[in-house]
């Protein structure tokens, strides 16, 4: 990743590919969220919270092992129902100007989607910053300033003790089980015990939102076994075809009686 500071001047021939692979997301089991989105993004993955250098933060469950997002296809495609914010962004995002209260638009010229021979220009023809640059400026500051909000509402949830270890574990292709470590939920059983001063508290600061947006996520939780199993499945027979030891049979997952049956 190369982050530099976006400048009419030097960015004057610079270009934003549209996106056509999200193969740079391949890697990341844990996807952060922002409080706006999480009744989107709960209808879609799994939802947990991370303890960061900041304080506790929600997040969206992309896979069960590290280094891994299933919801990114072998092709790059990307198959989760809900597009978080913090991929929306790339390349771009907010750096704070080392002591002051001032922001400012960087942009990773690393990024595959950057390019000065096709995109859309991010200086017009009159030097001054395009329309994507504005939207997308207008668009982080949203996101910076809802950032603060969720991590406000995540401390309101760990102050009252609503936020507990998770002992979760995955079932796989094949009965087998997979824990998953360094996940905080919410603890149901206290907040039926939260008092009506709480609850109020909770609500207003967003963070009984949180709370049942994560509740309602951890439905699709056995998502993420059966994604796995898929992926596996595709890369076995990835295998089978480069080493030439395939048949129709194991190629379209179907047995020999049942191939031409209607």
């Amino acid at each position: 990743m190369k982050l530099v500071p976006f400048s009419r001047e030097a960015h004057a021939a610079t270009k934003l590919r549209p996106v056509s692979s999200f193969a740079f997301a391949r890697s990341a089991p844990l996807i952060p969220l922002y409080g706006a989105e999480l009744g989107r993004a709960a209808l879609a993955f799994p939802l947990a919270f991370t303890a960061e250098k900041e304080g506790f933060f929600p997040s969206a469950m992309m896979g069960v092992d590290a280094g891994r997002n299933l919801f990114v296809a072998q092709d790059g495609r990307w198959i989760g129902g809900y597009l978080p914010a913090v991929l929306r962004r790339q390349p771009f995002l907010l750096a704070k100007v080392e002591g002051s209260d001032d922001w400012v638009l960087c942009l990773d010229e690393d990024s595959e989607l950057i390019s000065t021979q096709e995109g859309q220009p991010l200086v017009s023809e009159d030097g001054t910053a395009s329309s994507l640059i504005t939207q997308m400026t207008s668009f982080l500051a949203e996101l910076e300033r809802n950032r603060a909000a969720t991590l406000a509402a995540c401390a309101v949830l760990d102050r009252h003790g609503l936020l507990s270890p998770w002992d979760l574990k995955i079932a796989r292709d094949g009965g087998v089980v997979q824990k998953v470590e360094g996940l905080f939920k919410v603890d149901m059983t206290r907040l039926a015990e939260a008092s009506g001063e709480t609850m109020t508290e909770l609500r207003d600061s967003g963070a009984l939102t949180m709370i049942y947006a994560q509740e309602i996520s951890m439905l699709h939780l056995p998502l993420l076994g059966k994604l796995a199993a898929a992926h596996a499945e595709t890369e076995a027979k990835q295998a089978a075809i480069k080493d030439g030891n395939w048949n129709l049979d194991t190629l379209f997952g179907v047995e020999e009686d049942t191939l031409f049956q209607f």
